[in-house]
Order: C-alpha cells, then sequence, then structure tokens
C-alpha cells in the first residue's frame, strides 16, 4: 500500500505539473498571437481569478482578471489589443479592457451595440470618458443622450442604449453600497497606485 500511495503522490505531482505547463503555454500562445515577435518568453501573472459579484442575470461569465508581474509587458499588450480587430480564445472573440470602476465598466457594456456597429465598418475610435469616437474629426458623447446625436453625426442606424447613468442613480438611492459591492477589486490597497498611461482601452 505504502508503494501505491507513493505512486499516486507522484502521479497527482505530474498532473499538477502538465496543467501549469498547459497554462504557461497558452498564455505564450495568446501573447504571441497579440504581440507577435515582441511577445516575451516568459510570462508572468500575480494573480488570475473571476470578478467579484453575483451572477450574471444573462448568465454570461465574469469577467477574468488578470494582474500581470510587468506593468509594462501589461501595457504592451493592452496597446496591441487596441489595433487588433478580434482575439480569439476557443471560437470565442475576447476583448480586453483596463479594471475599471463598475460604473465605467456598465457604461461601456451599454455602448457595446454602438462600438459593434463601429467596428463592423471599421470606423476607429477609442474610450475616453466615458466615449470618444476618433476619425477625420473628433465626435464625442458623454451621456446616453448624446448617443442618437453621435450616430447621426457617423451615419449609423439608430441603436437603442439603455440610460446607465440613470440605472446608477436608481441602484444607489435603493442600495447606497451597491456601487462597493459590484467592484471587481479583490482587495483593498493600502495606498491609490500612480497612475500611468492614459484612460484609453477596449470594452468589455
Amino acid at each position: 500500500m505504502a508503494g501505491l500511495r507513493s505512486d499516486l503522490t507522484m502521479l497527482e505531482q505530474r498532473v499538477e505539473e502538465e496543467k501549469a505547463a498547459a497554462q504557461d503555454s497558452e498564455q505564450q500562445h495568446r501573447a504571441t498571437e497579440i504581440l507577435g515577435a515582441e511577445a516575451p518568453e516568459d510570462i508572468r501573472l500575480e494573480r488570475a481569478h473571476r470578478a467579484l459579484g453575483p451572477p450574471r442575470q444573462d448568465g454570461s461569465p465574469r469577467n477574468v482578471i488578470c494582474c500581470f508581474h510587468l506593468f509594462s509587458l501589461r501595457e504592451k499588450i493592452m496597446a496591441a489589443a487596441r489595433g487588433t480587430p478580434s482575439i480569439q480564445f476557443c471560437g470565442t472573440e475576447v476583448t480586453l479592457f483596463q479594471d475599471l470602476s463598475s460604473l465605467t465598466l456598465d457604461a461601456r457594456r451599454a455602448l457595446r451595440p454602438v462600438t459593434s456597429a463601429l467596428r463592423e465598418r471599421r470606423i476607429p475610435y477609442r474610450w475616453g470618458f466615458p466615449f470618444s469616437i476618433h476619425g477625420n474629426s473628433w465626435v464625442t458623447a458623454r451621456w446616453p443622450k448624446e448617443i442618437p446625436g453621435l450616430l447621426r453625426t457617423l451615419n449609423l442606424p439608430s441603436i437603442r442604449v439603455r440610460n446607465w447613468i440613470l440605472e446608477e442613480v436608481i441602484a444607489t438611492r435603493r442600495d447606497p453600497l451597491a456601487p462597493l459591492r459590484g467592484t471587481d477589486t479583490p482587495a483593498r490597497r493600502s495606498a491609490p497606485p500612480r497612475r500611468r498611461g492614459g484612460p484609453d482601452g477596449p470594452e468589455e
């Protein structure tokens, strides 16, 4: 029996090693797909986990939060992802975005039909606060009521966009702690991090 237990222990260790190697290989493959020849040989993540919060009403999976060991690598990946039309993983389109406040993330979810229409027509855009478009000239929209005018300016069909500001106000009145419960950050920081780079990034 002692020999059998030893064999089982060695088998478990081997399985864990193979799983870790497969995860490292997958991370490397994804980075190479985004960065190309500039992808480093070793990609280290401090942690990776699902975002906190209750299950979504539509049944879609929650976001995955990844903390890179190197800030510079994260910036390279985010910058390259902005210029990548589509990132595929197991037949599913994946988008990368920064760890932002729940209100900003909700705004980007509400505007997803708009940004999808922009991508289909190859109209370049980038996120401002919370939304801006750049083509031959600037077209911006900061509030839900400004979206119809933005669509008309860009000759896009009418798209129904929910009022994420009003929803946030109603939710906060019902439960003042709701914004705190919806945060994707798993733990509080002892001090605020230094801001580097701009606010741009793909939507969820």
